[in-house]
C-alpha cells in the first residue's frame, strides 16, 4: 500500500460520510461532514483523480451548507458518473434527528467528473434517506432508498431506475411490504443483474433480506432472508461478482459475518441458486 493522502478534513466534533467509485483510471470521492450532536453538515464536496488515485484534483462543493445534504452515494460507469444524497433544501418539517425532513436528489456528470448537470429531486415528500445508486450497461440506472411514509417507524424500500442514462426516471417502485422498518439499502451491479440487501425489524432480532434483478432493475426476484441468527443484524454491505451475490454484515456487538448465494451465470442472469 502506498502512504496517506489526506483528501478532505474537518473541525472537532463532527464526522464524515463518503462514497468512492472508480472507473478506468478516473476515481470519484464525494462526502458530507455531520455534526455529532444534531446531524448538520457543512455541504457536499466532490474530488476526482485522473491517474488512479495518484493525485488528485481539487475539493469542489456540489451542495452548499443551508441545503443540509446528507449521505451520498456514487456511482461511475466509463464517463458517466451518477450522485444521489439526501437534501432539506424543500423545508419540509423536521424528523428524527434532523432540523428538516430531506429529500432524495440526484446529478449526473456525462465528462466524467469535470462538469455537473440540474440536480434534480427524486422522492416525493415522505421522510426519506438512505439512498444508494448503481450505474449499469445500456445506460440503465437504478436507485433504492427508505421512505416512511411520514410514519414513524414505518420504513420501506424503493426503486426508481432510468434507461437513458439518468435523463428520465421511471415512478418509484415499492421493493418492500413488512411491518416496522426495513431500512438503510445497499445496491450493488455487475453488467444487468442488481443486488439490494437491507436490514429488517419485521421480527426480534433485526435480520438481513435481499432481492435480486437479472434484468437492471426492470424487475425483482422475491425477498430472501439472510440471516435468521439470534444477534441483531444491521447496516449490510453487498457485492456481485461472477457467480455470486455478497453481503458482508454487522451483528451486535462485536461480530462481523459474511454471506454468499451461488446465483449468477455470466450471460445468462439469475439460475438455479445454492445457499
Amino acid at each position: 500500500m502506498g502512504s496517506d493522502v489526506p483528501l478532505g478534513s474537518a473541525s472537532g466534533g463532527r464526522f464524515f460520510r463518503v462514497s468512492i467509485d472508480a472507473s478506468g483510471s478516473r476515481v470519484h470521492l464525494a462526502w458530507v461532514s455531520h455534526s455529532g450532536t444534531n446531524f448538520t453538515t457543512t455541504g457536499l464536496f466532490y474530488r476526482r483523480s485522473l491517474d488512479g488515485g495518484a493525485t488528485w484534483q481539487s475539493t469542489r462543493q456540489l451542495v452548499p451548507e443551508d441545503n443540509d445534504p446528507g449521505p451520498p452515494a456514487l456511482s461511475a460507469v466509463g464517463s458517466s458518473v451518477h450522485l444521489a444524497w439526501t437534501n432539506a433544501r424543500d423545508g419540509n418539517p423536521p424528523c428524527y434527528a434532523a432540523p428538516a425532513c430531506p429529500e432524495v436528489y440526484y446529478s449526473r456528470s456525462l465528462d466524467g467528473g469535470a462538469t455537473w448537470g440540474a440536480q434534480t429531486r427524486l422522492s416525493d415528500g415522505n421522510t426519506i434517506g438512505r439512498p444508494d445508486i448503481a450505474g449499469l450497461e445500456n445506460r440503465a440506472v437504478v436507485l433504492v432508498w427508505q421512505d416512511d411514509g411520514n410514519v414513524d417507524g414505518e420504513e420501506e424500500i424503493f426503486a426508481r431506475r432510468s434507461t437513458d442514462n439518468g435523463m428520465t426516471w421511471s415512478s418509484r417502485r415499492r421493493l418492500t411490504n413488512s411491518p416496522r422498518e426495513s431500512d438503510h439499502p445497499m445496491l450493488s451491479a455487475l453488467g444487468p443483474i442488481l443486488l439490494v440487501a437491507w436490514f429488517d425489524r419485521r421480527s426480534e432480532p433485526d435480520q438481513i433480506y435481499a432481492r435480486l434483478s437479472s434484468d437492471g432493475g426492470r424487475t425483482w426476484k422475491p425477498e430472501e432472508q439472510v440471516t435468521k441468527g439470534s444477534a441483531r443484524s444491521t447496516t449490510p454491505r453487498t457485492g456481485l461478482t461472477s457467480g455470486f451475490a455478497h453481503v458482508l454484515i454487522t451483528e451486535d456487538p462485536t461480530r462481523i459475518t459474511y454471506s454468499r448465494r451461488g446465483c449468477i451465470s455470466p450471460g445468462v442472469g439469475l439460475v438455479s441458486c445454492r445457499s
